[in-house]
């Protein structure tokens, strides 16, 4: 048998009405095969390594598209939970999804700022409407008090 630097030769007999009459035998070089699977292999993985790469960049870059504003978002609303400031407003730079949920949010604490401002200003009218009152039936009250002593 016949050896060579590719790997062990394949024989196959030839047979003619069941006598065998030759044999076949098959020789091949590997060693440039192998060079090439090496070098498909290296640049695969070199391909495979880039864009392991690429899509780790993109998605640190989309995250701080993503949840900075979002974490903006939550900041904002743990402050107003905290403080009950509804002046407080969230800033957006872009003009997409998130800046239309920025644009709700401020116009809802809006509405609530300028409900508080409203309803602090119906309290005080109140609070005077009663302190009127209270002086009028007071005096009210001293002169039936002074009727009363008059008629006794």
């Amino acid at each position: 048998m016949d050896q060579f630097s590719g790997g062990r030769p394949i024989r196959q007999p030839i047979y003619l009405k069941d006598k065998k009459i030759g044999e076949i035998l098959i020789k091949a070089e590997l060693s440039e095969y192998r060079k090439l699977l090496t070098t498909y292999m290296l640049l695969s993985l070199t391909i495979f390594a880039t864009v392991l790469a690429l899509s780790f960049a993109i998605s640190i870059k989309l995250q701080s598209i993503i949840s900075e504003p979002i974490l903006n978002l939550a900041n904002t609303t743990n402050r107003l939970s905290q403080e009950h400031d509804y002046s407080l407003r969230v800033t957006h730079k872009a003009d997409d999804e998130i800046g239309t949920l920025y644009t709700g949010f401020n116009e809802m604490l809006f509405q609530i700022d300028k409900r508080d401002i409203e309803l602090g200003k119906y309290k005080t009218d109140l609070e005077n409407k009663v302190r009127t009152r209270t002086s009028e039936l007071s005096e009210a009250n001293k002169e039936l008090s002074n009727y009363n002593k008059k008629l006794n």
